[in-house]
């Protein structure tokens, strides 16, 4: 959906591959509307530059809805996140809190 949506000359970024390697899609829009696949090596980035980029994520580039998207939880909250999730109760991502101890 997002390709066929795109704009001409368009740009996509796609970082990581944590649903898997696969790449589900057609060449139809790269070619019809110039859209450009960019591939973010986060694997190998130096690690001053991926600071700066994750403390600008946390700071100015920070979205202002973020709150509505996503949750933060404790490690005891796990359980009723996953019956809420299964009965498709929760809005977006839950990030999973762990305490020092937990390390």
């Amino acid at each position: 959906w997002l390709l066929g949506a795109m704009k001409p000359g368009g740009a996509v970024a796609s970082v990581g591959n944590a649903g898997g390697a696969t790449f589900n899609a057609s060449v139809y829009p790269f070619i019809l509307r110039g859209v450009s696949l960019l591939g973010i090596d986060s694997a190998t980035c130096e690690s001053q530059l991926r600071k700066r980029v994750w403390d600008q994520l946390a700071s100015e580039l920070r979205p202002a809805f973020l709150h509505d998207i996503a949750k933060t939880i404790d490690l005891e909250q796990v359980p009723e996140a996953c019956k809420d999730l299964i009965g498709d109760k929760s809005p977006g991502r839950i990030v999973v809190r762990l305490g020092d101890d937990a390390l």
